[in-house]
């Protein structure tokens, strides 16, 4: 696959993930324009460890999708008190 279908997939992946996380009340976001942005500086971001982390975690799925979840947890999580 070559990198720009790549980045285009990593997009796609992260924008679920913030559409769940979201859909979940974990995540609160102010700004969809800033989200977007966001969303496409991560999935550069994981492209250029993508080798390093589908090899420790097994599988490109499980490790975009808990590399989004965590990314989007830390930058807009919602914390309960």
């Amino acid at each position: 696959m070559e990198n720009q279908d790549r980045i285009q997939e990593a997009i796609f992946d992260i924008s679920l993930m913030a559409g769940s996380l979201l859909a979940q009340n974990k995540i609160k976001i102010g700004d969809s324009r800033e989200l977007k942005d966001r969303v496409i500086e991560l999935a550069y971001q994981f492209e250029a460890m993508f080798d390093e982390i589908v090899e420790q975690k097994g599988d490109y799925i499980g490790a975009i999708d808990a590399y989004a979840e965590s990314e989007l947890l830390e930058l807009y999580g919602i914390t309960r008190s």
